[in-house]
């Protein structure tokens, strides 16, 4: 008898490398296409099994979103991401970055029509912990004979949702990585807000066309602020200036320091009146009397205004009204 051959079919899905998730972020896919893919990994379609993954996804800012590989699969993702923002915890009582089955009896009421829908009668809960915090979590549902064991996971089923786990959790650690780079390389790093880079790449990046206005804020007497109370106090002003800054003005707006005592403001689609009565307010807030203990009980700034026009320098014609304010008293806007 002469050699032969022995051919092997392996369904892409259960390819346990999740290879495709990998590749699409080295090749700098977007992360929610990334996501998508991760999604997808392990989905089974056929005669006798259909699998499916959603993946929760615990924003560091508290924001939960559930994804899916699939359009036709939105609905359950909605509902399920309702479920878990209202209190549903199917991973709680799972082992730590292991496949865990989750009991029927504690599945939400208003997701079970989709189970019975779809015939699905089986669920799994995979948590993925980076540093150790829960930083998503796949949940598996899927339709299965009915012979088969729902209440364990096989040896090679639960190596595969390992594999997925260790991967998202590379991953995930990696987005958190550069994410940290990027705020290290574009935030003041006493006050969390954008510095000097960041304000003038979103300068550079805002239409010309659109109308915006520059402010210009600088704290009045600062030196004998940091010279009577010392520079850790000082530093407790700023951060309380810039916390008060941000308070007074919008989301959408971008809020620098520019370093020492210097904050520099771009409000984005605004006119020269909505400009001046958000200046205006910046005086009042930060003039309100200060709880930094053992610092001064209040504080006042100077702020210059500037419609940016064309490609005029906004920012130097600013910081030019912000010294006529200081000319003309302090504790007050000056338009330029």
């Amino acid at each position: 008898q002469g050699p032969g051959w022995v051919v092997t079919l392996t369904p892409l899905a259960l390819n346990t490398g999740a290879s495709r998730s990998i590749d699409a972020e080295l090749a700098g896919e977007p992360r929610e296409r990334v996501k998508e893919l991760l999604a997808s990994e392990l989905e089974i379609d056929n005669d006798h099994y259909s699998i499916r993954l959603f993946l929760v996804d615990f924003a560091e800012d508290g924001t939960i979103t559930v994804i899916s590989s699939r359009p036709s699969e939105e609905p359950f993702a909605e509902l399920l991401q309702q479920s878990i923002v209202g209190g549903w915890e199917p991973w709680a009582g799972a082992t730590a970055d292991s496949a865990t089955i989750v009991p029927t009896s504690t599945i939400p009421e208003e997701l079970q029509a989709h189970f019975e829908d779809r015939s699905w009668r089986r669920t799994v809960i995979a948590p993925v912990h980076v540093d150790g915090e829960l930083a998503a979590a796949y949940l598996v549902v899927g339709r299965v004979p009915d012979d088969y064991p729902i209440d364990t996971i096989k040896v090679n089923v639960s190596a595969r949702y390992r594999k997925l786990v260790d991967v998202t959790r590379l991953i995930l650690t990696r987005w958190r990585h550069l994410d940290h780079l990027n705020r290290v390389a574009s935030h003041d790093s006493l006050t969390g807000l954008a510095n000097r880079d960041a304000f003038s790449d979103a300068l550079a990046e805002f239409d010309l066309a659109a109308s915006s206005v520059v402010l210009y804020i600088d704290v009045d007497r600062f030196k004998l602020i940091n010279d009577y109370y010392g520079h850790e106090i000082g530093d407790q002003v700023l951060i309380e200036v810039g916390r008060r800054i941000t308070d007074a003005c919008r989301p959408c707006d971008v809020i620098a320091r520019f370093g020492g005592d210097e904050f520099v403001v771009l409000l984005r689609g605004v006119d020269e009146g909505a400009a001046r009565e958000i200046g205006e307010r910046i005086v009042a807030v930060v003039a309100a009397p200060l709880e930094v203990s053992g610092g001064p009980s209040h504080v006042t700034v100077s702020i210059g205004l500037a419609v940016r026009a064309g490609d005029d320098d906004a920012v130097s014609a600013a910081d030019r009204a912000m010294l006529a304010a200081k000319r003309e008293g302090r504790d007050r806007l000056v338009m330029s």
